[in-house]
């Protein structure tokens, strides 16, 4: 089972993925004391399950591939579905905040390139942050890379020609918030 870390808890767990005997990845934790890989379960008939962001409650944050469709998960002592992605295949989250919310990134092929999208999950599933920006046609959020406690995500986006490092807020006084979920953010988002 070759390992691929991706996180590390308070304690100083790391978290990542492995690889059973038929090539499947598994999301694992590797105790520090060497003992064996601790597998955190898959969905039920998911293809492939990867952790990629732990919290300091120690909830971990993550993707898992089903039916072809990639999915946003949580693990909390039992893994949990967050929702699907329709149409795109491929992705990995890159942080959660305390409340749980999953940020990362989804791809999938398209005219023979890859495409990114930048996403949050939470109870009421994923959620697009280049709608929840509120951008301007053409300018697209391709990619969370981390995610504080907060909720405050660092990303890559095209906005017009440049592609620049954003930092997006969350809002609890968002137009239309979902109730209890991730508010949205302010508008326009700019490099910072």
């Amino acid at each position: 089972m070759p390992p691929g870390g991706a996180a590390i808890d308070p304690r100083g767990v790391p978290y990542g993925y492995a690889w059973d005997h038929s090539g499947t990845d598994h999301a694992v934790a590797f105790p520090a004391n060497g003992e064996p890989a601790i597998d955190l379960e898959t969905l039920s008939g998911s293809q492939s399950s990867r952790e990629g962001a732990v919290n300091a409650a120690g909830v971990v944050g993550g993707t898992a591939v089903l039916g072809g469709t990639i999915h946003a998960t949580r693990y909390d002592g039992s893994q949990h579905d967050l929702g699907a992605v329709p149409g795109w295949t491929d992705g990995a989250a890159t942080g959660i905040d305390r409340l749980g919310r999953v940020a990362g990134s989804i791809n999938r092929r398209e005219r023979g390139a890859y495409v990114f999208r930048a996403f949050v999950a939470d109870d009421a599933g994923p959620h697009d942050l280049t709608t929840l920006a509120g951008l301007e046609s053409g300018s697209t959020i391709l990619q969370a890379t981390a995610e504080n406690a907060d909720g405050l995500i660092l990303a890559e986006a095209k906005l017009g020609p440049a592609t620049v490092p954003v930092l997006l807020t969350p809002s609890r006084h968002a137009t239309n918030p979902l109730p209890g979920k991730l508010a949205g953010f302010p508008g326009p988002v700019s490099a910072q």
